[in-house]
């Protein structure tokens, strides 16, 4: 098998360069998913209920601007309060805004009850500013909704209406809040929350998060190779299997039409580490064939032939351990286990193909280099290790075995953390 890939090692680079380009533009298309569909249970009917329910309350795109002031209820203060009212009221996917100018109460007299809108009343000098915070403030409804106890606090509750497939208009409409907000210029402090800025803030922790990791776990493996081999070709074998196992991986995920989300956003530095190892191993052993003499073919052979094996191995045995993520009722760590496993089973692919192909390819590492990987000290005191392992069975089930029950122990103080958005800064 070697032999012909290196035979046919130009059709094969372009081959592999050919389905680089095209998972790689679906990889930089893939789309961020904040929303929770993805961790609902999948279990019948989950995700239909919710709908349901949404259908009959109404949705939970609803976003809280809130001020805190001593002077809120002023004259000055309302006039500026139902201005950024209307202003809001007027943004597209606006649906309906409740503040304390747009607020409807009820009256009544002998004749029955009569609707009403206090701010009008202040408008038209029925009605002292500070009547009306105390009226709202004191309101079975409104009190510790739309202002709080005290009066010193006030809020507009925005509906949000469903948007089209852009999935940015949520992200614009949340930036525009928080402007309008900043710039009212009603009170000390200003606060944007809700379901919707959580979802925005969601979304750009990922994005951010993807653009300094990856970059960064680049750097580490860029930096240890160096160390370890240190010349460019050690450096761009490694670095090159593993982006083409993640571009792979992350072009499949697109085109099976997923969507990142806080959990599945965790297999590219995951997919970056497991793919690496089985790389490292081949080009050690082929780097030690040519200490002993051989040359470029035959020691890419001999290479290919011992490591193929064990690689495909660990590189199997790591994917049933996420593809037993499957089980779990949650598509989101479904998807995770899934892509996950997909992914080290990519690298194992790039590493017995790819790697092969480069080393063929690419000048070939200097004397100093090679000489390093002769065997010394360091394979010794690691087959010494082995043969005290293999003669002290029942002493090393008894220290696997306590440290395992530290384990346990430890596991058990763990507790589950619902506050999604405080997790990722």
């Amino acid at each position: 098998m070697i032999a012909l890939l290196l035979r046919h090692r130009r059709p094969a680079l372009a081959a592999i360069a050919a389905v680089t380009v095209l998972l790689g533009w679906a990889a930089l298309t893939l789309r961020i998913d904040p929303g929770v569909e993805a961790m609902i249970p999948s279990g019948p009917g989950d995700l239909d209920r919710l709908h349901r329910f949404q259908s009959l309350f109404g949705s939970d795109e609803i976003v809280v601007v809130a001020f805190h002031s001593d002077r809120l209820f002023t004259r000055e203060s309302l006039e500026q309060l139902d201005r950024l009212t209307r202003r809001v009221a007027a943004l597209p996917h606006v649906a309906r805004v409740l503040s304390p100018t747009s607020v409807r109460d009820l009256d009544g007299d002998e004749l029955g009850p009569v609707p009403i809108y206090p701010y009008q009343q202040m408008v038209a000098g029925k009605l002292e500013p500070a009547a009306l915070g105390e009226r709202l403030a004191s309101h079975p409804i409104f009190g510790g909704l739309l202002v709080a106890k005290d009066a010193r606090t006030a809020a507009l509750i925005v509906e949000l209406e469903e948007g089209p497939g852009d999935a940015q208009w949520r992200s614009r409409l949340v930036a525009e809040l928080r402007r309008l907000g900043a710039e009212a210029g009603l009170g000390t402090a200003t606060f944007v929350a809700g379901i919707p800025v959580e979802k925005v803030d969601v979304a750009r922790y990922i994005a951010r998060d993807q653009a300094i990791f990856v970059p960064l776990v680049f750097l580490i493996l860029a930096v240890m190779t160096a160390i370890l081999y240190r010349h460019p070709v050690g450096m761009l074998v490694p670095l090159a299997t593993v982006t083409l196992a993640l571009v792979w991986t992350l072009g499949l995920f697109g085109l099976a039409g997923r969507a990142l989300n806080p959990v599945t956003s965790l297999m590219t530095p995951v997919i970056l580490v497991m793919s690496l190892e089985g790389t490292i191993q081949l080009l050690n052993q082929y780097l030690a064939a040519r200490a002993q003499g051989l040359a470029r073919p035959a020691a890419l052979a001999q290479a290919h032939a011992r490591m193929r094996t064990p690689c495909f191995n660990a590189a199997l045995t790591a994917a049933i351990g996420f593809l037993a993520l499957l089980v779990l009722p949650i598509p989101a760590i479904r998807e995770f286990g899934l892509f996950t496993a997909i992914g080290i089973m990519l690298g194992y692919g790039h590493t017995i193909v790819l790697t092969p192909l480069l080393l063929a390819s690419l000048p070939d590492l200097p004397t100093r280099v090679v000489r390093a990987f002769e065997a010394g000290p360091i394979e010794r005191r690691l087959c010494s290790v082995v043969g005290w392992v293999t003669r002290h069975r029942t002493a090393t089930v008894l220290a696997v075995g306590g440290l395992l029950a530290v384990s346990v122990a430890g596991l058990l103080r763990i507790h589950v953390e619902t506050d999604l958005v405080r997790s990722l800064r």
